[in-house]
């Protein structure tokens, strides 16, 4: 056998509604086949709008599933857990990001909001959701710091993204809202419809789809980077990849930039891609 089959593919996968399950089997299923890929000398990592330390606090240590870095919080950091720090960062403007939450509390009154940094996360004010995010953030394991700061103490922190908390409709306002007015300075995306994401403009996850192509890519031969996705935030991560996939249960315009269809998250659809490619190389 070819024990090299997969060797200059690199593999990110989206982390909730593509590899997390709800079905032990189908967890087991993606786990037995992403060792099958790494023997096989592939390079298997995560693409997720999460921090590092969430990414810990679902898998518990990432060094056993992945074996290389891995995108988080949308490509504004592109986080390395053998060396244990960030190899890429994209920040945002820490003035700008004042000034957008001034505007949302001006305007929007108490909408729930936080700020993904190095350290876990941060807010000016625990309203809302956000106290169920800290509360669950903070509960064991290596998951960071969750703090409140008023916002005159912000300069000087390192923010890689906002995110919104709430119901489908009333975020569909906030953006509504925000985007025209801040959109200049700021890429807006979806993670769920419970989840609006704030990153420096130009930021997404096909930055850290950039990194991997050219880390693994070698003087002979060019890295092939594979992305799995369902949401809105995972789509200009899809189109910058050499290969496209999707899960059934993802978003109709997430199916139409895919080109591999996948079967539903919860029955295993990176072990039905692996697969796939398993067939293919």
């Amino acid at each position: 056998m070819n024990t090299q089959k997969f060797q200059n593919i690199v593999l990110a996968t989206d982390l909730d509604g593509t590899f997390l399950t709800k079905d032990p089997d189908g967890r087991r299923r993606n786990l037995e086949a992403i060792a099958y890929f790494k023997e096989n000398g592939g390079h298997f990592t995560f693409a997720t709008g999460r921090t590092h330390h969430n990414i810990r606090k679902s898998l518990g240590d990432p060094k056993r599933v992945a074996n290389a870095p891995a995108i988080t919080v949308n490509g504004a950091c592109v986080y390395d857990f053998d060396r244990a720090e960030s190899v890429l960062d994209v920040t945002m403007d820490v003035e700008k990001v004042v000034e957008l939450v001034k505007y949302c509390r001006e305007n929007l009154g108490d909408i729930a909001l936080r700020c993904s940094t190095p350290y876990g996360f941060m807010t000016d004010k625990i309203t809302g959701l956000i106290k169920k995010d800290f509360d669950s953030f903070l509960s064991g394991g290596d998951c960071g710091i969750a703090k409140e700061i008023s916002l005159d103490r912000w300069q000087g922190e390192t923010i890689h993204k906002i995110v919104f908390r709430d119901e489908a409709d009333k975020l569909i306002l906030v953006r509504e809202a925000l985007e025209p007015v801040f959109s200049e300075y700021f890429t807006f995306v979806t993670s769920s419809p419970r989840f609006l994401e704030l990153n420096a403009k130009g930021c997404s996850k096909a930055v850290g789809v950039d990194y991997l192509r050219r880390a693994y890519s070698t003087d002979e031969k060019k890295a092939t980077i594979i992305a799995v996705g369902d949401y809105e935030n995972d789509i200009e991560m899809l189109k910058s990849a050499d290969i496209a996939a999707c899960p059934e249960n993802a978003m109709e315009n997430v199916k139409s930039i895919s080109k591999i269809k996948l079967c539903h998250h919860d029955s295993g659809a990176i072990a039905n891609l692996i697969n796939i490619l398993d067939n293919f190389f």
